[in-house]
């Protein structure tokens, strides 16, 4: 039986003290908390945990945090904020949730190949033969001041992805006689050509005489 999961990013509030502002830097007292969540479940109540998982993680604090840039203000340090590293499942393999803290502003979250997912059974953890993502491998979050964001990878289980993500492609075939090729390409509905310009029986793709408007089928 085919099933989707949904693992969660959640940017989470965290909170600071109002003393603390005068003897912290901007950076330390203004922050959120970005996590990854390892566990997920489908719409049945299967229990499923993503393993062997990295995820790149990049971005800049807004600018007026230091983001992408050399901060000079007061107090400023000098040094960009922007971070570029990688966070994996493998770190703590038992946690349900990777948890980073980031100064506030715009970041990208890349899930790499290789990861796999185990369903959380009675009897312990079940590999899943068949695997796929479903949604992009590359998530943006914006990790607001104290606030809350949320971006999801997307999993299909049991399946191919053509399992889950198709359309259906049609072939169709024109067949055409000497001199209708005009008729089929509309030159002669559009004014192309006077008196002389053929004349497209009705039914055909074009049945209009010199200067007419010209039909479909």
């Amino acid at each position: 039986m085919r099933a989707r999961v949904l693992l969660g990013l959640i940017s989470l509030a965290v909170s600071a003290c109002s003393h603390e502002t005068e003897s912290k830097s901007q950076a330390e007292v203004t922050h959120g908390s970005l996590a990854v969540a390892l566990t997920g479940s489908d719409i049945h109540g299967r229990q499923y945990r993503l393993r062997d998982a990295e995820f790149d993680l990049y971005g800049c604090p807004d600018w007026y945090y230091g983001g992408g840039y050399a901060g000079t203000g007061a107090g400023g340090t000098g040094e960009s904020q922007c971070i570029s590293t990688t966070l994996s499942s493998e770190d703590d393999p038992d946690s349900a949730v990777i948890t980073k803290r980031l100064v506030p502003g715009s970041y990208n979250v890349s899930l790499r190949g290789g990861w796999r997912l185990e369903e959380m059974t009675e009897q312990g953890p079940q590999p899943i033969a068949k695997a796929v993502l479903l949604s992009s491998s590359n998530q943006y979050v914006y990790v607001w001041d104290r606030g809350q964001a949320t971006a999801f990878f997307q999993f299909g289980v049991n399946g191919d992805l053509i399992d889950f993500r198709y359309g259906d492609l049609n072939i169709e075939i024109q067949v055409e006689q000497p001199g209708d090729h005009d008729c089929y390409y509309g030159y002669a509905g559009f004014g192309y050509g006077g008196a002389g310009a053929p004349r497209c029986p009705v039914g055909g793709s074009f049945a209009a005489g010199s200067g007419g408007v010209g039909g479909s089928f």
